[in-house]
């Protein structure tokens, strides 16, 4: 990304938006969790996933690798459960 997209990155970047749609779908997951008779630890890592899953939009690099790949490398350093780092990595992928 040149300095350039990378300014526009920053302007278009809508934080409280961000932030609101990470909750929404994280309680959205968690819900859709308990409905399916998953433990509250199953539930509550589904909630992380969620709030988590667009981590990745807000430290893009230079790579190849899209948002979903760069916040799975982020929630791995950060310590996230395999449960976690695999829903961010896939949170795009087609099923």
């Amino acid at each position: 990304m040149s300095t350039e997209q990378k300014q526009i990155h920053l302007i278009t970047f809508d934080l409280e938006k961000e932030i609101a749609h990470g909750i929404q779908v994280s309680n959205l997951a968690y819900k859709i969790g308990k409905q399916m008779g998953f433990s509250e630890e199953i539930c509550h890592e589904l909630a992380i996933a969620g709030i988590l899953h667009d981590i990745g939009k807000g430290a893009e690099n230079d790579s190849d690798q899209n948002h979903a790949e760069v916040g799975a490398e982020l929630a791995r350093k950060m310590g996230e459960s395999a449960l976690v780092i695999n829903a961010i990595a896939a949170h795009h992928n087609d099923v």
